[in-house]
């Protein structure tokens, strides 16, 4: 979880186009999308361990009080970066690493009868209020636009938009 967590603020930084220094490390945790990613972290944490379901509720209702957001996924890879971090729902198999989720997105099941969640590839952008539903994969680095909703799978270095999204082009 440190390393991961480390990679985070990495990746934070590196969005806001600043260097990687103490100053800049001890300003990222008075922003608001990492404190979100590190309690993000903390809840993954705890529901991997039986002996911390309580801190697991905690963090889950201090992400859902101040931040609208639920996270129902363990395996998330290093250099998550939420900028935004207001009404998000994560409820996937994986997410990779270094991906970006913008807010209102909606990452999960697409009925409670097919109970198969989407993997997130590596190095992928989900774009604002884009909804990533039932049991597909989005491809290492692909892209989803704002508002897209996503049924079907997404092949690598794709660009995905439209309601139900389909795949314009490769990058």
């Amino acid at each position: 979880m440190k390393k991961s967590f480390k990679q985070d603020i990495i990746q934070f930084l590196k969005s806001e186009n600043r260097e990687i220094n103490l100053q800049n490390i001890l300003y990222s945790f008075a922003n608001s999308s990492i404190q979100c990613v590190l309690l993000i972290r903390l809840r993954s944490y705890f529901l991997q361990n039986k002996y911390t379901l309580v801190l697991s509720k905690i963090t889950g209702w201090i992400l859902e009080r101040f931040y609208s957001t639920s996270i129902f996924t363990t395996d998330i890879g290093a250099g998550l970066l939420i900028p935004h971090p207001l009404c998000v729902v994560i409820n996937a198999k994986s997410i990779g690493e270094n991906c970006t989720i913008l807010q209102g997105c909606t990452i999960g099941l697409l009925s409670t009868s097919d109970p198969q969640k989407p993997i997130i590839g590596n190095e992928v952008y989900l774009g604002a209020g884009a909804k990533i539903l039932g049991p597909i994969k989005v491809g290492d680095g692909s892209t989803v636009g704002a508002n897209a909703v996503v049924l079907s799978d997404i092949p690598e270095n794709a660009v995905a938009v439209g309601i139900p999204a389909r795949t314009l082009s490769k990058k």
